[in-house]
């Protein structure tokens, strides 16, 4: 119990942080932490990615059990520093890191098509828990989502 009381103070510290910083920024250094993944958001999408007054990070935060934190460019890797985003810091379990991460890589595949998927092939994870990828041409795309979403909720 005694790592999992110093991590909430550690993520409250950083909550209480954000209030006093106008940046709203965290530094982290991911190397030395499992509870964290960290995804990069073009900062063309940042304002979409978080919603009115932080209303959709607030909203996954709930839904997946998470707590969600733009980092300190610096935390991201070396590959996405040249380019024009934002690191975002997603804490949690590992079930609820991935939930938010593929959420916020939808919102950000909305405004900016490709940003993920350009580069994505089929791709089986072969450890005890993970991500798989598979491509889809568009019409499978559609029957794949469903209606209104309906499959992809299933499938999710």
């Amino acid at each position: 119990y005694l790592p999992n009381r110093r991590r909430g103070r550690e993520y409250l510290g950083w909550l209480c942080d954000q209030v006093g910083n106008k940046q709203g920024r965290i530094s982290i250094d991911p190397t030395t932490r499992e509870d964290v993944t960290l995804v990069p958001v073009p900062r063309e999408c940042i304002g979409y990615v978080m919603g009115d007054k932080r209303k959709t990070l607030s909203r996954l935060e709930e839904d997946w059990e998470t707590l969600i934190f733009f980092v300190d460019s610096r935390a991201l890797p070396y590959s996405y520093r040249e380019e024009d985003v934002e690191g975002l810091a997603i804490f949690g379990a590992e079930w609820g890191r991935a939930g938010t991460e593929l959420k916020v890589m939808g919102a950000v595949e909305t405004k900016i098509p490709q940003f993920f998927t350009e580069r994505v092939g089929d791709y089986h994870y072969d450890g005890p828990w993970g991500v798989d990828t598979m491509p889809l041409p568009g019409d499978e795309l559609s029957f794949a989502l469903g209606k209104d979403g309906a499959t992809r909720r299933k499938l999710a």
